[in-house]
This record gives C-alpha cells, structure tokens and sequence, in this order.
C-alpha cells in the first residue's frame, strides 16, 4: 500500500527547503532555532509542578524516597556543591530495601 498524504508530503518539502538552507549543518541549524525562539516575544508552554494526590500509590512512593534521602543525606542531582560521598549508594540501598526492589 502506498499512500500518499499532502499534509505529510508537504512537511516534508519544508523541512528539507528548511534543511537545504543551512546546507544540512545540524549546528547552524540549531543556531538559528534558538534565534527565532529567543526573538519570541512569549512562552510557549507555561509549566507547572504538579502534586501527587495524597494517599495514592505516587505520593507513598514520593514519602519513601524523600524519607531514604533524608536519611542518607544523597543529593538528587551533582549540583554545584555536589560531594562522591556514598550518599547515593546508601539512598539505592535503602530504597531496594524499603521498596523491595
């Protein structure tokens, strides 16, 4: 089977118009996304934290995790103050022990 759709063909004839500009440098690009995404004058997308519910499955599991790092001291990521103290391997332990992992 062999369709064709215009909407698809279409894309595709601007992305390689687009691609074809740049003469295929990746880099160049991305340079000039960042530019025109810069040049926006607002957000695309407004992002929001959201919550677990209480007393569901997620906001159990989110109070064991917080409760091993709490525990172990482990960062949650290698921010700037960031220190290889065990902490991490200490919080993986708890938590396989906690949850049974």
């Amino acid at each position: 089977m062999n369709l064709k759709d215009e909407i698809v063909e279409e894309v595709r004839a601007a992305r390689e118009a687009y691609a074809a500009r740049f003469h295929y440098d990746l880099a160049e690009m991305y340079k000039d996304l960042k530019a025109k995404e810069q040049a926006r004058d607002r957000n695309i997308a407004t992002l929001q934290t959201v919550e677990p519910l209480p007393g569901t499955a997620v906001s159990k599991l989110k109070q064991q995790i917080l409760q091993c790092v709490n525990r172990t001291g482990a960062p949650l990521s290698n921010g700037p103050g960031y220190k290889r103290t065990g902490s991490r391997r200490k919080t993986l332990l708890c938590l396989k022990n906690k949850l049974l992992i």
